[in-house]
C-alpha cells in the first residue's frame, strides 16, 4: 500500500493508532509518517497519558481499546523509554504478570537489542519472537507485508533499533547475567516436566544469550554456555540435537 506523504495520510495513521494502540500501529504511524518527529511527539503524548485498567477491552463497536499492561510496556519500549523497561526486567516481579509468550517476546527483544550486529544473526527462534512484539494481534505481520511486500518486520525493527540510544556496557552485562539465571530456571522447569516440545526453544535462548555475551566482548561465551547445558543434560537427546542444529554440527 502506497501511503501518500500528506498531512491527511499522517492524520489517518495517527487516528489508526488512537483506535487500536498496539505496537505495529505505532511503528506503522512512525515510519510511514511525512513528519517523523511530529508524529513521534504525538504518539508519545498518547502513550504517556494512557490509563490502563485491569479489565481492558478489545476493539468493538463504539468501545474504547485499553492496551494491556504488556502492550503498554512494549509501546513505552518502542517509544524510546528503554531505561524503564531495562529496570523492570531486572525485577523478578515483572514476569509475574506475563504469560509465557510475553516473557519470551520480552527476552528476545532485549537480546536482539543488546546484540552487537556482526556477520551472523541470532537463532531464527529469537528473531521470530522479537518480530512478534510488532504483531500482538493475529494479522500484525501481514499488515506490514501488505503495506509494502518488499519490507519485512525485521527491516522495521532494525530501523527502530538504529535510533535507540547506546546501552551502557556494564548494564548490558548485568542484564545478560540476569537472563542466564532466568533461562536456567526455565530450562530446569521444562526438563523436570519432560516437555520435549520446548527443548528447542531452550536451546535457542541459550545459544542467543551466549552469542550476545560474545558480542559484548566475552570470547567463547556461547560455546561455554552450551557445553554447560550439554554436560548437565547429556541424556536429553532433543536438547542435544537442537544444539547441533543451531551450531551447524553434523
Amino acid at each position: 500500500m502506497d501511503v501518500g506523504k500528506t498531512e491527511i495520510a499522517d492524520e489517518g495513521l495517527y487516528q489508526a493508532f488512537l483506535a487500536q494502540k498496539i505496537p505495529h500501529n505505532y511503528i506503522r504511524a512512525l515510519y510511514y509518517s511525512n513528519d517523523t518527529q511530529k508524529m513521534k511527539e504525538r504518539l508519545s503524548e498518547v502513550i504517556n497519558g494512557e490509563i490502563i485498567t485491569r479489565n481492558f477491552q478489545s476493539v468493538g463497536d463504539n468501545m474504547p481499546y485499553y492496551p494491556s499492561p504488556t502492550e503498554l510496556a512494549y509501546l513505552k519500549f518502542l517509544d524510546g523509554q528503554t531505561d524503564q523497561i531495562y529496570s523492570s526486567v531486572l525485577n523478578p516481579d515483572y514476569y509475574l504478570g506475563l504469560r509465557g509468550e510475553g516473557i519470551k517476546e520480552t527476552l528476545s527483544l532485549i537480546l536482539t537489542i543488546l546484540y552487537k550486529d556482526g556477520s551472523e544473526t541470532l537463532p531464527e527462534e529469537i528473531e521470530d519472537f522479537s518480530e512478534s512484539i510488532f504483531s500482538l494481534n493475529d494479522d500484525g505481520i501481514e499488515v506490514f507485508r501488505n503495506d509494502d511486500p518488499e519490507k519485512t518486520v525485521q527491516e522495521f525493527f532494525k530501523k527502530w533499533k538504529s535510533d535507540l540510544p547506546e546501552i551502557n556496557h556494564d548494564t548490558a552485562l548485568i542484564m545478560i547475567e540476569h537472563f542466564k539465571d532466568l533461562i536456567e530456571k526455565r530450562t530446569q522447569a521444562i526438563m523436570a516436566k519432560g516437555r520435549t516440545n520446548y527443548y528447542g526453544e531452550c536451546a535457542a535462548f541459550i545459544v542467543a544469550i551466549g552469542m550476545v555475551e560474545e558480542s559484548l566482548g566475552k570470547e567463547g561465551a556461547m560455546i561455554e554456555l552450551v557445553e554447560k547445558y550439554r554436560a548437565q543434560y547429556p541424556c536429553r537427546r532433543n536438547l542435544i540435537n537442537a544444539f547441533k542444529r543451531l551450531l551447524g554440527e553434523n
